[in-house]
């Protein structure tokens, strides 16, 4: 699964991995820049920690597989905020993983994984239409994964929108989301995954030199993320939660190749025109959350990361996914400015 998630986190820049299906979707809509005056925990309202455990059906439900590659997951999720001047919102956000089983990957056994470092400037003094409350911002994301170094990323930057619209009903209240973010991604090498180890070459004049070896898949010259999202809450502490996430990805185009022989001839091989540079996936989240305190929540869950179409070139199914991409997950939200509040009220009052 590491794998799928890393991916996810990279391509996507957008989402994380387990939280509450609207929050996953980076809370795309807007929300009114706090007053520092209105109490010491507005300045940095909406700030969360999420605490989070996976696992995969296959692990649980290990059916007739010959090769059985249990994942039991742990991931960490720091989203701080903090209100600036003139409605405009900074927020930050920090992952960190870590996969108990590894089965997979005996090599980075119980090893964590950090995620990169994602900074958001955003506005949220848009005025509302038609009860449609929406963001615009600019995000930079800085290269702490093992992903980012090895795709040689120095930062990628990116604008995000965000939309957001709210129902109150006599059954509950339903609330619709839109999310958008494009970026790009600035490179030393747009030739992915090159691998700090040096093999012996050959160059023209046959003196041998040092080579970086990497993979040969293309970076991504382009990434653009779109997000639907939709919550009903029957209660004020219980809701249901679902979005699904389309990720696409334009690669750079893979170079022609000159190779020579020994007599100094020179013969040209093009890359072939029939080569897809388009990548696209799908993200579907699907959630049940209940709010235990005003600073904490309980959110059980499913997702699957996968391509939207399969190797034959039909469309997969959206909804699931064999081995590690499907994930069963529980998650805890803790809503950081509530908790300092509940904490400075029961310090008060002792």
């Amino acid at each position: 699964m590491k794998g799928s998630r890393s991916t996810a986190l990279l391509v996507a820049v957008i989402a994380g991995a387990m939280a509450p299906a609207v929050a996953r979707a980076d809370a795309p809509a807007g929300e009114a820049t706090a007053s520092a005056s209105a109490s010491p925990s507005a300045r940095f309202k909406g700030s969360i920690l999420i605490l989070d455990q996976s696992t995969t059906p296959d692990t649980v439900f290990q059916g007739s597989q010959q090769s059985a590659i249990p994942s039991y997951e742990w991931w960490f999720s720091f989203r701080p905020r903090l209100a600036l001047p003139h409605n405009f919102q900074f927020r930050g956000r920090l992952d960190l993983t870590l996969e108990w089983l590894n089965a997979a990957d005996t090599t980075h056994a119980r090893e964590p994984r950090w995620g990169d470092l994602w900074t958001d400037v955003v506005y949220t003094g848009i005025p509302k239409v038609w009860g449609v409350q929406s963001t615009v911002g600019v995000r930079a994301l800085w290269p702490l994964s093992l992903e980012s170094r090895m795709a040689t990323n120095i930062v990628t930057l990116g604008l995000t929108a965000g939309a957001k619209r709210e129902f109150e009903t006599k059954i509950g209240d339903f609330e619709l989301t839109l999310g958008l973010a494009g970026s790009h991604a600035f490179q030393s090498s747009t030739s992915g995954a090159v691998i700090d180890s040096s093999y012996g070459c050959v160059s023209a004049d046959f003196a041998p030199q040092l080579c970086s070896q990497n993979t040969g898949r293309m970076n991504s010259a382009f990434n653009l993320v779109a997000s639907f999202g939709g919550k009903y809450a029957p209660t004020k502490k219980l809701s249901l939660g679902a979005s699904y996430i389309v990720l696409d990805n334009w690669a750079y185009a893979t170079p022609d190749v000159t190779l020579m022989d020994r007599i100094g001839g020179k013969t040209v091989v093009e890359h072939s025109v029939e080569d897809q540079r388009l990548r696209t996936s799908g993200w579907f989240i699907a959630s049940v959350d209940y709010d235990l305190k005003d600073w904490v929540s309980l959110s059980l869950g499913y997702y699957v990361y996968r391509g939207l179409l399969n190797p034959d070139g039909s469309f997969g199914n959206p909804f699931y996914a064999p081995g590690g991409a499907t994930r069963i997950f529980l998650s805890t939200t803790l809503a950081l400015d509530s908790l300092y509040d509940a904490i400075a009220l029961k310090v008060k009052k002792n």
